[in-house]
């Protein structure tokens, strides 16, 4: 009873699953860690498509973070429980170069997301919080 409690309390405070089983890092650690820069986050197609763009700068560091193409990544929405996934079936095999640039597509489901909004991009159990979305 108590465990329903507390997963009860947490859902009706905004903790997002993505986020709590995550580990926080900045962009700065992103790209000395895992060889990857972060571009933009941004709405297109009329707010219904949010487009994470970023560059791979250590294809050998980058190929740790992305691994199988099951662990796809997702965009949490901070403040909520709210998780944006690529498309169903959609499965991410990259070919990992040395200063390529990659995107994702994300549904903006229920529009939850809008210019200014904070998001997380979260894969692998890392984290990089309080990217804002731009238009």
């Amino acid at each position: 009873v108590l465990f329903v409690g507390i997963a009860a309390w947490q859902m009706r405070s905004g903790a997002n699953p993505a986020i709590a089983n995550s580990t926080a890092i900045t962009a700065e650690q992103l790209e000395d860690q895992y060889g990857v820069r972060l571009d933009v986050v941004g709405l297109i197609a009329s707010g219904g498509l949010l487009e994470l763009k970023f560059q791979v700068t250590d294809a050998d560091k980058a190929t740790a973070l992305f691994g199988a193409p099951e662990d796809m990544p997702v965009l949490a929405v901070e403040d909520s429980d709210r998780v944006l996934r690529t498309p169903n079936g959609m499965k991410h095999s990259l070919t990992i170069l040395d200063g390529a640039s990659y995107f994702f597509l994300y549904a903006n489901v229920a529009n939850s997301v809008h210019e200014g909004s904070q998001v997380a991009f979260v894969v692998n159990g890392v984290r990089i919080p309080h990217l804002t979305v731009m238009k």
